[in-house]
Parts: structure tokens; C-alpha cells; sequence
């Protein structure tokens, strides 16, 4: 595999998946924290009632977007392009390492 150029989009690509995967990984630490200590009964209602405000959200959402709706052109493929590694697999590195921070944090307390 032969080296690549940086380009700027590679660096910011990788930073939002590097920020995006820490935010990820300390929601689920935390979360499995809170399952494990006992916490799930506070926890479970607010949970729910997330989960339909955000499936009673998406329906008014797409009922407004209908009324917009127009038929997608053809848009013709563009050839698949190899990203660096550190690019692809950022997401997979701030995952572990901020849900492994999190889970520290909150047990210790």
C-alpha cells in the first residue's frame, strides 16, 4: 500500500469521526455503568418517552417533507477512492478509548 497525500478533507473527516466516536463511546460506557449499578429503573422511562418524541418527530418530519418530494436524477457513480487508514478507522479508535474514560469516571465515583 503506497503512501498517500494529506489532504485538508482527510484531517477533518478524521477529527469529526475521532469527536463522534469519543461522544458514542462515553454515552454507551456511561449507559452500561448505569445498567450495572442498578440505576436502568430511573433510567428506562426517560429513555421511552425519548424514543417516541423522536419517532413522533420523525413522522411530522417526513409527512412536511412529502409535500416537497421530487423525482432524484439520475446521478451517475463515482469511482470508489481508498482513504488513508487513519481516516477510515477513526470513528473505531475514540470509541474505545473515551467509553473506557467514561466507565472510570463514573464507577470511581
Amino acid at each position: 500500500m503506497g503512501r498517500q497525500k494529506i489532504v485538508i478533507s482527510d484531517l477533518g473527516c478524521a477529527a469529526a469521526k475521532l469527536a463522534f466516536g469519543a461522544i458514542v463511546g462515553l454515552m454507551f460506557g456511561m449507559l452500561g455503568v448505569v445498567v450495572v449499578r442498578g440505576f436502568w429503573i430511573v433510567l428506562l422511562p426517560a429513555l421511552l418517552i425519548q424514543l417516541l418524541f423522536e419517532a413522533v418527530f420523525s413522522r411530522i418530519f417526513s409527512f412536511i417533507m412529502s409535500f416537497f418530494k421530487k423525482t432524484p436524477k439520475e446521478i451517475p457513480e463515482s469511482p470508489s477512492k481508498e482513504y488513508p487508514w487513519w481516516r477510515r478507522y477513526s470513528f473505531y479508535v475514540g470509541f474505545p478509548m473515551v467509553a473506557a474514560y467514561g466507565i472510570f469516571c463514573v464507577w470511581s465515583v
